[in-house]
């Protein structure tokens, strides 16, 4: 049995190397046809080519198998080893100066979930809002366009018409058609605070996980 100790950190590391490592040598050409006047396979002989593939089979072997026992080991250590996280209420705040423990598997699973749900989910939020903008807009230049035509329309071929009777005959035209922005939760400016509370909690547990996987050690052992 193979045995050794080593950081946290130098075993994340190590275990992305063997999964690009043991993808590679997946991809190898373990089996192939040849006639009987084959005298080389891809450079090699055949009984060079053979001890190759057999080779290179024992290789991808040994290390998924160094794979798993590291990847074993990650597991172990971010169950039982905790980390100290500001406390997080909501989109909106983070408790400042309380503190909790939760297990570094713990602290990951919150990391992606803010990461790829929640900042994800204020994407949505976002795009709804500038939606609306554009919508708003858009039923603003219709309401200008209708105003100035009924104006015409209205006061076509009529003398000396008062500009205040016109100003007032404009604002009534304004209130029946005029549009009107509604955003009851002010998401438009909570957005904003939401995005930024999220960016900067998860630069809080990245910076708090790269501390513990520097003073953390595992076992590897396989």
């Amino acid at each position: 049995m193979t045995t050794e100790v080593m950081t946290l950190r130098a075993a994340l590391g190590e275990k992305k190397l063997l999964d690009k490592q043991i993808a590679r040598l997946v991809n190898s050409d373990f089996v192939t046809s040849i006639t009987n006047n084959t005298g080389v396979i891809n450079g090699l002989s055949i009984m060079e080519w053979d001890s190759n593939v057999k080779a290179t089979l024992q290789s991808l072997n040994g290390k998924i198998k160094r794979r798993e026992a590291i990847a074993n080991a990650i597991m172990d250590a971010n169950v039982k080893n905790k980390v100290s996280l500001p406390k997080f209420v909501s989109l909106l705040s983070v408790k400042k100066g309380e503190m909790e423990e939760i297990s570094m598997a713990s602290a990951i699973a919150r990391k992606n979930y803010y990461q790829f749900i929640l900042l994800e989910l204020l994407e949505n939020l976002d795009d709804k809002v500038a939606s609306a903008n554009k919508k708003y807009k858009e039923l603003s230049k219709e309401c200008e366009k209708t105003v100035i035509n009924r104006l015409n329309v209205e006061f076509a071929g009529v003398q000396n018409v008062s500009t205040k009777t016109k100003e007032e005959r404009e604002k009534a035209i304004r209130e029946q058609i005029e549009p009107k922005y509604i955003d009851p939760c002010q998401l438009a400016s909570k957005i904003t605070a939401a995005r930024e509370v999220i960016e900067n909690y998860l630069a809080t547990i990245d910076a708090t996980l790269g501390t513990a996987t520097e003073m953390t050690t595992v076992e590897i052992s396989y």
